[in-house]
């Protein structure tokens, strides 16, 4: 049997017009494995969407220290399809799941927010997070995702859609033919900064909207570094920003 993971499931299926991807998984090709979603508002449909496949649905937050004990637990004893979108510190969890279990295929969502070349990644914090209080701080962008989480553990990129990605591991993407993946900046701009209605489909960035317009990297970082220095918050956060090697730690209070 082939085993897949969903970190933050939701109803299992999909809302709001979206498709789970674990979903045909579990429905249409039999594959076994867990879903996990911390908020109570969806544990009754989602164990009702699910009840027909052998899918273990367990309630809990997902975290950096928890995310391999959860799988452990239910006791899957491989994971070949990883898919994650907790809305938080995604690009910390991702880490622990890819080197105790080297999924085939991660199925992940990123910041759309900030294009590349920029690097920016929510950090972890004791205080936590409330992914209800979310602004433009959350998960990482693709750039970080791909350079600092995704290619140091062995895996390309295949496909950008909107905020997805799918990545596989780099053996897996020879074999397709894929050898090194696609390039990420030219996957975004084609994925992401051509759609059409991506202003009205996904509204939520439009103060981050004129980073997709300076001509050259070195504006456009510079002015996600206005922006990050004279942005509000909600709760409190602590981010990763910058571009190559050179990241800023920065700190927000609300």
């Amino acid at each position: 049997p082939l085993y897949a993971v969903n970190f933050g499931a939701r109803d299992g299926t999909g809302t709001g017009g979206n498709t789970d991807p674990t979903y045909p998984l579990f429905a249409d090709l039999g594959f076994r494995g867990m879903a996990v979603e911390a908020s109570s508002d969806f544990q009754e449909v989602l164990r009702d969407n699910l009840r027909a496949f052998n899918v273990t649905v367990v309630q809990s937050f997902i975290t950096v220290q928890n995310a391999v004990e959860l799988i452990k637990r239910v006791g899957l004893p491989f994971v070949d399809v990883f898919k994650i979108d907790i809305d938080s510190f995604d690009c910390d969890v991702m880490p622990t799941v890819l080197r105790a279990y080297r999924p085939a295929l991660v199925i992940a969502e990123f910041n759309v927010y900030f294009p590349p070349p920029i690097k920016m990644k929510l950090v972890p914090s004791a205080s936590g997070y409330d992914s209800n209080k979310r602004g433009t701080t959350y998960e990482c962008s693709i750039q970080f995702l791909n350079d600092d989480v995704m290619r140091p553990l062995g895996y390309v990129l295949l496909q950008l859609d909107w905020q997805n990605v799918i990545y596989a591991r780099r053996e897996i993407a020879a074999a397709l033919g894929m050898h090194g993946g696609v390039d990420v900046q030219a996957a975004y701009h084609k994925g992401y900064t051509l759609q059409p209605n991506r202003t009205t489909h996904i509204p939520w960035g439009m103060s981050l909207e004129h980073l997709q317009h300076f001509p050259s990297h070195q504006q456009r970082m510079a002015a996600a570094l206005k922006w990050v220095q004279a942005s509000t918050h909600r709760q409190q956060e602590g981010m990763l920003i910058g571009c190559g090697n050179e990241l800023i730690s920065m700190h927000f209070r609300p």
